[in-house]
């Protein structure tokens, strides 16, 4: 799936899927998401593009992307920016 990406696309991609547990990608969670991910990420980031991609993932690969998302995230990450995006992702959800 992904194979080079930054850690402002793998939190938005980690964030849109958390909040899909209700099986629905809605433009106002994804809104919140690209919102935070933009402010609190300087990386290149295209929120549009990047919910197309996620809105045409196979429901069964989903798991398989989001644990991508969350090794790729963490790599390039601080322990201080992971422990923003999951308080970020529970408050969302």
């Amino acid at each position: 799936f992904m194979t080079h990406t930054n850690k402002a696309v793998s939190g938005f991609h980690l964030l849109v899927i958390l909040s899909n547990v209700d099986g629905n990608i809605s433009d106002e969670e994804s809104e919140i998401a690209g919102r935070y991910i933009s402010k609190h990420f300087r990386d290149e980031f295209q929120p549009k593009q990047e919910i197309q991609f996620l809105k045409l993932l196979k429901k069964e690969d989903y798991f398989f992307h989001f644990r991508e998302c969350m090794d790729l995230f963490y790599s390039k990450s601080s322990v201080n920016e992971r422990a923003d995006l999951v308080k970020f992702a529970v408050d969302m959800v």
